[in-house]
């Protein structure tokens, strides 16, 4: 087995992060003589058991049910060069082993991110679903995705250093149409945003509260994992992942559910991309073919990442917080009437609960100015310049000053904070055809 295999099979790197922290301390002291002080431990097993249980009973958790019984619904179909049909154990399946360059590497990690504003697992999953559709020629892709699942679900339970495998499994059915990169990359992005709460739900659901529309035998027959930088977990602490192999780490008899596992981690500096596929199902060469077309996938997409950030980025919808309210067109929409009408924004937002009342009672009663209020003063020889600067200065220090409300451009009212209202309101001067009313409210962009 070699290393690479090696950390496939200990994938808990939040708990080798703890250990080695706890073995630093120690070699540390005892080279100088000193007591060691460790770290406080923090809460176990027992009681993040029954913080699932509790978030297993609440309204929050039920509202999920939805969206896991459709991503569950779907039954993945990937392409087979056999038609065994027999249970696949450890002892059935091969690693292949791809790697990423480190100059590639150090772009996926530190420079694409800038493009549309994504974290390395989404370009990671964008490649794996691009490659997968057309391996399947099905737009739809059914991923069974691994996390940590160290999410926060109760205030009083801190598992940061708790020692042990919290792994949490789920269904991610990824909508991958026959787009360009970019489309490809926000599309990806915005439906693992829709993700309820990092997916930690499904377990709860499935094998606590044994929600009975989500038994039976996993939906997905291809599992993804991005274990992260294991560069990092011997950082500074004088240690190296060793090159002896520690043996294997599950019983060859263990049942494997699923056809296709791909794990991934940065290794020295390089991008590792182990394929664990069923050798009752593959032969070698198809897997060594899937494997290349991914990484050449995913060097397309970070190229094409870098390439896009020398123009600027790109905001999503999840980047304001309305996700799973408006899509990418409708905000792309958006973009370009703004654009045409002049106007340069910074951000977007959902309405609070009382400019929601208030933009209804205007709304509702056009005309009525109970919602404005007026200062009118005379300023008696003004110094013009510096009082056109100090009024910039509190349009800049306060954003409620710049915004505007849109109400029938989403689904939802959004509100809109201006970049340069100056500008914005010179431009609506000029123009007989734009108007706001008194509460700047816009009925069309």
């Amino acid at each position: 087995m070699d290393p690479a295999r090696a950390a496939d099979d200990n994938r808990d790197g939040v708990s080798w992060r703890i250990l080695l922290e706890d073995l630093e301390e120690l070699l540390t002291s005892l080279s100088h003589g000193v007591p060691a002080i460790l770290q406080g431990k923090s809460s176990s097993y027992r009681q993040w058991y029954n913080a699932l249980r509790e978030y297993g009973q609440s309204d929050q958790l039920q509202q999920q049910l939805p969206h896991w019984e459709k991503a569950g619904s779907y039954k993945s179909h990937i392409p087979v060069d056999t038609g065994a049909d027999e249970a696949v154990c450890i002892k059935d399946t091969i690693v292949h082993t791809v790697e990423m360059p480190a100059d590639q590497t150090r772009s996926l990690l530190q420079e694409a991110s800038h493009a549309y504003h994504t974290r390395v697992d989404d370009l990671l999953l964008c490649a794996l679903a691009l490659t997968i559709r057309a391996w399947s020629k099905a737009e739809e892709v059914l991923i069974g995705l691994e996390g940590h699942g160290r999410e926060a679900i109760a205030k009083d339970v801190d598992i940061s250093r708790t020692v042990g495998w919290f792994t949490s499994l789920y269904p991610v059915l990824l909508h991958v149409g026959n787009t360009s990169d970019g489309a490809a990359i926000r599309q990806v992005k915005e439906q693992l945003r829709n993700v309820p709460a990092k997916g930690i739900g499904y377990g709860v659901l499935k094998y606590i509260n044994r929600q009975l529309s989500l038994q039976g035998s996993a939906p997905w027959e291809i599992v993804f994992n991005y274990l992260g930088q294991l560069d990092n977990i011997t950082k500074n602490k004088g240690l190296a992942i060793a090159d002896e192999s520690p043996g294997a780490g599950i019983n060859g008899e263990h049942r494997v559910y699923e056809k296709l596992s791909v794990n991934s981690f940065v290794l020295n500096g390089k991008l590792i991309l182990n394929w664990t596929y069923s050798s009752k199902h593959y032969h070698e060469q198809t897997i060594r073919e899937l494997a290349s077309a991914y990484l050449n996938q995913l060097q397309s997409l970070v190229a094409h990442c870098l390439e896009q950030a020398k123009y600027g980025s790109i905001y999503t919808p999840s980047d304001y917080g309305l996700g799973s309210v408006i899509s990418c067109e409708e905000l792309d929409n958006f973009w370009e009437g703004c654009r045409k009408a002049g106007r340069s924004v910074s951000s977007l937002c959902r309405l609070s609960g009382l400019q929601q009342g208030i933009l209804f009672h205007s709304i509702y009663a056009e005309g009525v100015s109970v919602y404005i209020n007026q200062l009118g003063c005379y300023l008696t020889h003004p110094d013009i310049a510096m009082f056109t600067q100090s009024w910039q200065y509190v349009l800049r220090r306060h954003s409620i000053l710049r915004s505007g409300f849109y109400y029938e451009s989403f689904s939802v009212p959004v509100q809109c904070v201006y970049t340069d209202v100056l500008t914005m309101i010179f431009n609506y001067m000029l123009s007989p055809y734009r108007r706001c009313n008194r509460l700047g409210i816009n009925r069309h962009v």
